[in-house]
Order: C-alpha cells, then sequence, then structure tokens
C-alpha cells in the first residue's frame, strides 16, 4: 500500500499531477507483477483496466484462466486526435502532465492492444469508447458495452419535481475540469451565455485548467473542490442539469 500512500502525497504536494503520476508509473507495472507471481493461484477469472494488467493477463492465459479487459477511457489514438486539436484552438491550456502522457501514449496503446488480444470479454463503458476502438481495428466480437451507473443500492430517489422559474438554471459538473474531460469548452459556453440567463455552475472536483482561464470566466461559477459523497448526491438532486 505504500506506493498509493507516496502518490497520494505527492497529489497533495505537486498540482501539476506529474510527480504523483511518476509515483504512479512506479506502482503499477510493480502491483501488476505481483498479482501474476502470486496472486492466481485457485482463481477462475482475472479483471483487468485499461494498460495495467499485462503481466497478469499474460499469466492468466498461460494457465487458461478467462480473462475480463475493463475500458473506461477512449482509444489512445482517438485522445490524441482530439487533445491536439483542442490544443491548437487553445495553446494556453497545454502543460507539463499533457506532454508526460502524450509521450507515454504510444506504449500504453500496445499494452491495451496486447491486453485486448488475451481478453475472453471486453467491457467499454460507453458505445462511443467501443467505437474508439472499432475505428482502429480492434475487432469487437468479445466486446459489450456496460454503462456507467449507480446500483439499486446506492441510488437515491427523490420525488419528481417542477424546474421553478423564478429559481436559476442550476448545472453540475462534476470530476476533472480540464481540457480531457472537455472543462474548458463548458466553462467558456457557460461564459457566452446572455447575460439576461439566470444560471448557475457548481464544479464539484479537482481544476486542471489555468487558474487564469478559469478566472476570466468566473461569472456564476462555483468551485465546491472535493466534498463528501453524501453531499455529491445532495446536489445531483438539486440540480436541474
Amino acid at each position: 500500500a505504500w506506493p498509493e500512500v507516496l502518490r497520494v502525497l505527492a497529489a497533495r504536494v505537486d498540482g501539476s499531477g506529474v510527480w504523483s503520476h511518476r509515483v504512479w508509473q512506479q506502482s503499477e507495472p510493480a502491483f501488476d507483477r505481483w498479482v501474476a507471481e502470486k496472486q492466481l493461484a485457485g482463481v477462475d477469472v482475472v479483471y483487468g483496466y485499461e494498460s495495467a494488467s499485462l503481466q497478469t493477463f499474460r499469466e492468466a492465459r498461460r494457465r487458461g484462466l478467462f480473462i475480463v479487459l475493463d475500458l473506461p477511457a477512449l482509444e489512445q489514438t482517438h485522445v490524441a486526435r482530439t487533445l491536439a486539436r483542442e490544443l491548437e484552438r487553445w495553446p494556453e491550456l497545454g502543460h507539463e502532465y499533457l506532454r508526460v502522457r502524450e509521450a507515454e501514449r504510444e506504449d500504453m496503446a500496445k499494452k491495451v492492444r496486447e491486453q485486448w488480444e488475451c481478453a475472453d470479454l471486453v467491457v467499454a463503458n460507453s458505445q462511443v469508447t467501443l467505437r474508439s476502438y472499432e475505428e482502429q481495428g480492434f475487432s469487437t466480437r468479445q466486446a459489450r458495452v456496460v454503462a456507467l451507473a449507480a446500483t439499486e443500492s446506492r441510488a437515491v430517489v427523490s420525488p419528481a419535481r417542477e424546474p421553478a422559474c423564478e429559481s436559476p438554471l442550476r448545472l453540475l459538473f462534476a470530476g476533472t475540469l480540464d481540457v480531457r474531460k472537455g472543462g474548458h469548452c463548458l466553462l467558456d459556453a457557460f461564459a457566452r451565455l446572455d447575460s439576461r440567463v439566470d444560471a448557475r455552475l457548481e464544479v464539484y472536483g479537482a481544476i486542471g485548467l489555468p487558474g487564469s482561464f478559469v478566472q476570466a470566466r468566473r461569472r456564476g461559477v462555483t468551485l465546491r473542490g472535493h466534498v463528501p459523497a453524501r453531499e455529491l448526491e445532495e446536489a445531483y438532486l438539486a440540480a436541474d442539469v
């Protein structure tokens, strides 16, 4: 567990995300190797994410185990193309973390492709994600889409409510507000709303955009940061969009 402790500590003191990512680079393959060497006895199924499980998948294939690959993000070539387009339009949003990730992208894509070839079942989080792999020539015969959602035990149900016309339109964003998530598009679009539109945007999560970019588009925006899960659930219930 100590590598994860180091990663969390690095993330707290390093706003760029580069050093916490460096720790992750070391801990991820070490954990993968530990699982491959020590944790496969007596199991029937292994489940791994994106590019993090190559050694485990190789050993699982040798043992004849059932292998599941979970893909929570778009294919790397698709990501690179999208980021290049956005950074050409918004060059001020480029930063060291994005450059570090770009340098790793080809190696990561190779790992994902080998893991895909090992897998008996591939689970993508959306049709868009799966399609991004199809476009790069991946065979999707063993692939299925399982949309991200809350389980019944975690779901919060509330009575339907009519939007209050006299209240501001409440918009909510949850996640890391950065160029990879389209956060710059959201802030810029919100800033372009007609001043007569009574709307509020609440952002929950880390901010990965330059402070100057965010401050220039702060009208009507509240940055909540990280909050307890229950508070976020209540915010979802209160939001209009």
